[in-house]
């Protein structure tokens, strides 16, 4: 599928990942514990919305194009502190840079929290750290996520937040991102894991859908998807229209959001 972040970024995938995001960091910073975030996939930091990439497929206009000068009033608490994080991110103007999950996370840090990126494109890994160097507080590594997700857990401190959402490149991309999840919640029982993946339809989410609730007996499961009426987001293999977040150790807060949402806990 090859979901590189570049050519993705603001879409309606990422209203409902980084607006949950935004929610997780909230809630792990009520408490004055030190928390760990690993991002296992962080792409290039953040985006220009009328760059090469972004601008040769807008996706960004059936994602955070059709919020962004919405009211506040108008939107849900969650959408609300999402467009208001992304209008900050614009300084206040029109919509033209897109913040990537590190920026979310690295923006919510406090001095005893820690957080480390990891990109394994050595590409997008020079975008990255060129890019976050204002954004002081990070750390990041150029290396595989999967083997990070084994080295990295669990944390010194003992609460965290893992983010995982590859760019489903590989065939095999459903059951390589299963088997080192299982490692990692053996690993990390407590932490809250965050798997963004793409939802075609096909047996592959299916299985990853079924396997993923046999994991843990803490999770949420949110969906999103472009109306019909819509166009498609294009991908090399087809047209992504749906897409689910999977949680394990979700903060009781998610359980009400603007998306569909199974919650067991």
């Amino acid at each position: 599928m090859n979901y590189l972040h570049g050519f993705h970024a603001g879409n309606f995938a990422d209203v409902m990942k980084h607006s949950i995001l935004l929610q997780v960091l909230r809630y792990y910073g009520q408490k004055p514990k030190p928390y760990f975030v690993l991002d296992t996939h962080a792409g290039a930091g953040r985006y220009d919305l009328k760059g090469a990439a972004a601008d040769r497929n807008p996706e960004y206009l059936n994602g955070i194009g059709t919020i962004y000068d919405t009211p506040i009033a108008e939107l849900s608490p969650v959408l609300a502190d999402y467009v208001t994080f992304i209008r900050d991110f614009n300084a206040g103007g029109a919509l033209r840079h897109y913040p990537g999950s590190p920026v979310f996370a690295v923006s919510a840090l406090r001095p005893q929290d820690r957080f480390l990126g990891i990109e394994k494109n050595p590409d997008e890994f020079q975008k990255l750290v060129t890019r976050m160097r204002e954004y002081p507080g990070g750390r990041y590594e150029q290396n595989d996520g999967y083997a990070a997700l084994n080295a990295q857990l669990p944390p010194p401190e003992r609460r965290g937040i893992i983010l995982i959402d590859p760019p489903f490149e590989e065939k095999d991309e459903f059951s390589v991102l299963l088997e080192a999840l299982r490692r990692a919640v053996k690993k990390f029982a407590t932490g809250t894991f965050m798997v963004w993946v793409p939802d075609k339809g096909g047996a592959d989410f299916e299985e990853f859908q079924q396997n993923f609730c046999n994991l843990t007996s803490k999770y949420a499961v949110f969906s999103s998807r472009l109306p019909e009426s819509e166009p498609a987001a294009n991908s090399e293999r087809g047209k992504l229209t749906r897409t689910a977040l999977f949680v394990i150790n979700p903060p009781y807060i998610l359980q009400d959001t603007p998306f569909t949402v199974e919650f067991q806990v």
